[in-house]
């Protein structure tokens, strides 16, 4: 029986909408080739990232990363694909909206938070310490550099003082010899022994 909400409400608007993203993936013809090319390179580049770990190649380590910041950049191309193909068939856009903000709001998060990471005193001493810690120079040789993103959700809980102390996260350091991922922790207060 169908009562005054017995039509479309917001919420089967929304139901719908899941529907045809599900739709929308399982026939990715409305992407476009744009999208589809930075999916081909996102794969790709997390392929080598992570075969670069596996085999030990020093060339291009950070590709890990930069290939999860472009598998993203491709999800927001195709929540934005499909928005327009939903705007063009008159359904709700909503969830592709959503997702898209929700991925613009990460990447803000997640820049600002190694900006502020980059700058902060504890981060800076920690690198320092990486730098002329001999055991580690013994098996990397010089260090020439440290990567251009930390790795794990540590060094967003010690930018925005999520959890308490300490908090861990990994980097990559680039060494005259190898190329290894280094775990650290910081501490936004005096550890107390």
């Amino acid at each position: 029986m169908r009562g005054k909400l017995g039509g479309k409400t917001g919420f089967c608007d929304c139901l719908n909408s899941g529907v045809y993203l599900y739709r929308a993936i399982m026939s990715s013809s409305f992407m476009s080739t744009s999208t589809k090319v930075i999916f081909i390179i996102a794969f790709l580049l997390l392929i080598y990232g992570y075969l670069c770990r596996l085999l030990n190649i020093y060339f291009f380590w950070d590709s890990k990363h930069f290939g999860w910041i472009m598998m993203a950049t491709a999800f927001m191309g195709f929540f934005i694909d499909l928005k327009k193909m939903l705007e063009a068939q008159k359904k709700s856009t909503f969830l592709p909206r959503f997702f898209t903000g929700v991925i613009i709001v990460a990447f803000g998060i997640a820049g600002g938070g190694i900006l502020l990471l980059n700058s902060s005193k504890a981060y800076q001493e920690a690198i320092e310490s990486i730098k002329t810690d001999e055991v580690i120079k013994s098996e990397m040789g010089n260090i020439r550099g440290i990567g251009l993103f930390p790795s794990g959700a540590g060094y967003l809980d010690f930018v925005y003082k999520v959890n308490r102390d300490p908090y861990t996260f990994v980097i990559t350091v680039r060494g005259s010899k190898i190329i290894k991922e280094v775990e650290i922790t910081l501490y936004n207060s005096l550890p107390i022994e």
